[in-house]
């Protein structure tokens, strides 16, 4: 029994601080299982959790939940004289482990419990949430003991490969690089010559004939621009025929991903040369091969051909380690990345730099979804280096500070 005077429940563990997946709490409590009840989280220390369960109709009560290994013990303010497995330990129980039998797992010794009383300043309580109860602070980035951190699934990443001419008085040739930035999809990038309209001066009237309208590959005198034409007829293709080339995962690497890598390495020396170019967000065909693009979605940026390296930077923060990505090209910082059509990473001034193989973009979107940055806790670090780190040094060398 918990140590107190309290009148307690007791419930048995099938293995350490886990309940068996074939507990049935519906038998435990015998009475009226539709009646709506709100549970509010109260508190928690290292080994104790506390709730309040406001059933309707009834007085608020007070759920105390004392942890073991082995068990747990619970009192409910209801009980009388003799502990009970009552509708408020019921409802508390349903709603914590009901899709998680494993719950208690965060009390184990240097579990997430115990780290979050060691280090009272980097976590913050969220009384609203009977679940998730605890919040790292946003320094801490994605939390190796709490989030969801995918494993790097690294086998079967290839490596990459080594890495305008006048056409009418009132229009000029441009590029537009079309891809979505839609959170539902992403699509691979694809890059099509379009003529942009000019007044009498030769100033741009921000609107644009159809993608290849007017446009032939004899229009080129250059071979590396026909090239760069034939290149961007072979996206539009390979675009009808994938439905819009959507991306779904990363690690599948498609034959249709490293095509479309490998045909923006070709043209990357090329396009990077050109001096008008556009992002046009609406990634289906129709909206800018059948018809004008919308002038309203279009914005300029550049395509820079200067070659973005990885680094990967560990910390010492004093009671954890902070893994981080950052992007670098000719030794200086790329400020505020992102990840922009899939292949590049861009940042406040819209130049978009390419990455320089399927290996780094496999990378890189995995540290993006965590903000490019991760902590772990000083007591998990070693799980953390086999899993994390380790794929990672397979790549890159790993600057620790």
């Amino acid at each position: 029994m918990a140590n107190t005077k309290l009148p307690t429940y007791r419930l048995e563990f099938e293995t350490p601080y886990v309940l068996s997946e074939d507990i049935n709490f519906h038998k435990l409590y015998d009475g009226d299982h539709h009646s709506h009840a709100i549970i509010n989280f109260k508190d928690f220390k290292k080994d104790f959790l506390a709730y309040y369960v406001q059933q309707e109709g009834y007085k608020k009560e007070e759920i105390s939940i004392w942890i073991s290994p082995q068990h747990v013990d619970i009192h409910c303010s209801c009980f009388s004289s003799e502990p009970i497995f009552c509708y408020h330990i019921f409802s508390v129980l349903w709603e914590v482990t009901y899709s998680k039998r494993d719950f208690f797992k965060i009390f184990e010794p240097s579990n997430l419990i115990e780290i979050v009383v060691k280090n009272p300043k980097l976590f913050h309580k969220n009384m609203n949430n009977s679940k998730n109860f605890i919040m790292p602070d946003v320094s801490l980035g994605a939390l190796y003991e709490m989030d969801e951190i995918e494993k790097l699934k690294i086998a079967n990443i290839p490596q990459a490969k080594t890495t305008t001419p006048p056409i009418h008085p009132s229009k000029r040739l441009a590029w537009l690089m079309v891809y979505s930035e839609s959170r539902a999809y992403t699509t691979f990038p694809v890059i099509v010559p379009i003529l942009e309209l000019l007044n009498k001066k030769g100033v741009s009237l921000q609107r644009f004939e159809k993608g290849f309208e007017g446009i032939e590959v004899d229009n080129f005198k250059l071979l590396d621009q026909k090239r760069l034409y034939t290149i961007c007829q072979e996206m539009i293709t390979n675009t009808k025929k994938q439905s819009e080339c959507y991306y779904k995962d990363l690690y599948e690497v498609s034959d249709v991903f490293v095509k479309c890598f490998h045909n923006w390495q070709d043209i990357l020396p090329i396009i990077s040369k050109e001096k008008y170019i556009y992002h046009f967000p609406i990634a289906r065909i129709r909206y800018y091969i059948n018809q004008k693009p919308m002038p309203k979605y279009i914005h300029e940026i550049q395509i820079s051909d200067e070659p973005v390296d990885l680094l990967f930077t560990l910390k010492n923060k004093g009671s954890y380690y902070q893994l981080s990505l950052s992007f670098t090209t000719n030794g200086k910082i790329i400020f505020n990345p992102e990840i922009k059509g899939l292949f590049f990473i861009s940042n406040d001034d819209k130049k978009h730099y390419m990455l320089s193989s399927i290996q780094d973009v496999v990378f890189a979107h995995w540290m993006s979804k965590h903000t490019f940055t991760m902590s772990v806790f000083k007591e998990n670090f070693e799980e953390f280096e086999k899993e994390i780190l380790h794929p990672i040094g397979k790549f890159y060398k790993l600057l620790k500070k």
